[in-house]
């Protein structure tokens, strides 16, 4: 890599000799501002790339478990207003049973119309709302449990790990990625006795929940296609943590992927 370094610091070299020389019979003239000069002599100078990668990973102590409440009724207000009952009732048996009310989030809502045989009429409606519940314990999870299992409208759709402190993890992960990179670029100087100089930088970040800890539906075809949340294996969501009892949930990783472009001085 020095030695292409080197061949192309001559060829520069030369090709300015070349139009000083054809300047100076007046058949070769380059004009420009300074910086424009200067921006052309740098686009000539070789670059490179350095990719680093890092993982963060924490076990999650909050998961938001989405819950999808579907009603029908030959009347459109009549499906619509059991929904919202049935909504309703559950907001308020969360509140009372020890869940933040700010954890609570009422997300999608859909109306679809089912036509008779004739498809002159609408035979019934079904309506369909989701609601997005953050849990933070396994008790927390078997009292959605049993809603699941004690009401027929109401089903598990899915459920996503979390950290309360989110924010300064993923901070935490880009800043080891960045010292990574830094290392990186100091061993390539000093291997290849070079001088690299940052121009560009790009930056993507993933969180990765663990699949294997997340519980999927369990439908049986003996009830109805009806899934029961009871039939979830729960100690692969809520594991106990330390010997205080206190529950935890799934992996997370925070993944932070830096390249950097440099230019060789």
């Amino acid at each position: 890599m020095r030695e292409k370094y080197i061949l192309r610091l001559i060829t520069i070299f030369s090709i300015n000799i070349l139009l000083l020389i054809g300047n100076l019979k007046g058949e070769v003239e380059l004009r420009g501002s300074k910086n424009e000069l200067k921006d052309y002599f740098i686009r000539e100078i070789p670059t490179t790339t350095l990719t680093v990668e890092n993982e963060t990973k924490i076990t999650a102590n909050q998961a938001i478990l989405t819950l999808k409440i579907t009603t029908e009724d030959q009347k459109l207000s009549k499906a619509l207003r059991k929904n919202t009952t049935k909504k309703s009732n559950i907001i308020k048996f969360l509140s009372n049973n020890g869940f933040d009310k700010d954890g609570i989030i009422s997300e999608r809502f859909s109306s679809i119309p089912k036509q008779s045989w004739s498809k002159d009429k609408v035979k019934r409606y079904l309506i369909t709302n989701y609601l997005k519940i953050t849990i933070i314990d396994g008790p927390q999870f078997e009292v959605l449990a049993r809603i699941v299992d004690e009401n027929k409208e109401v089903k598990y759709d899915s459920i996503q790990f979390k950290h309360s402190d989110e924010e300064n993890h993923k901070n935490d992960s880009i800043e080891k990625a960045i010292s990574k990179l830094n290392n990186k670029k100091s061993k390539y100087e000093k291997g290849f006795s070079i001088s690299l100089k940052l121009t560009d930088i790009i930056e993507n970040a993933f969180v990765i929940n663990n699949a294997a800890n997340i519980p999927q539906p369990n439908y049986s075809n003996s009830r109805s296609k009806v899934n029961y949340l009871s039939e979830v294996d729960l100690s692969a969501v809520a594991q106990t943590s330390n010997s205080s009892g206190f529950n935890s949930f799934g992996e997370i990783i925070y993944k932070t992927v830096l390249t950097g472009q440099y230019r060789l001085n």
